[in-house]
């Protein structure tokens, strides 16, 4: 029995060769054309990564070249802000000792009321924007959420330029504007 389900195996694979062969030899396969086919996706794939990066681009140079009061503004209030936390950590390093010090470096902020600073990605055009215009800051801005409180809200705190480390929208709004 054994020995007819091997010739039976090797007919089946004798017969399928044969069949290949000719198809092959009389040109019945299908030849597509792959990338003619794809040139389409390609284009469509190619035309949304050039809109995307335009709007990076677009949206850092708002900061950058503000044409509104608003953005002025907001630039502003974060350099004021940024101001008063080093003033802050200065008093506090001058007046407070190992005992008494300040525990918590948070400011309010009119940013911290714009929901598209809190809930949005556009605070981080603004922070990078802070980054490129003092370049000897020591310290990064961060808007964060204060917990327990019944109405969402927000508050400007700084991190240590060291420390801090870009997210990924940020790495690629840096690396848009490089090019």
């Amino acid at each position: 029995m054994a020995d007819n389900q091997t010739k039976s195996m090797d007919g089946v694979l004798k017969s399928f060769a044969a069949k290949f062969s000719r198809a092959q030899s009389e040109g019945t396969l299908d030849e597509v054309n792959v990338s003619s086919k794809l040139q389409g996706v390609q284009n469509s794939v190619e035309e949304y990564e050039a809109r995307r990066v335009d709007a990076i681009k677009k949206q850092f140079d708002d900061f950058m070249n503000p044409v509104t009061q608003e953005i002025e503004a907001d630039e502003a209030n974060l350099i004021k802000a940024y101001d008063l936390y080093c003033k802050l950590l200065e008093a506090c390093d001058s007046v407070g000792d190992s005992g008494t010090a300040l525990k918590d470096f948070s400011l309010t902020s009119p940013l911290c009321k714009r929901v598209e600073y809190t809930s949005g990605d556009r605070f981080l055009y603004l922070r990078l924007w802070f980054l490129q215009v003092t370049p000897d800051a020591k310290f990064v801005p961060e808007i964060t959420a204060v917990s327990g409180t019944a109405v969402p809200s927000y508050v400007l705190t700084f991190i240590d330029k060291d420390m801090w480390q870009p997210g990924l929208s940020e790495k690629e709004i840096l690396q848009v504007i490089k090019e």
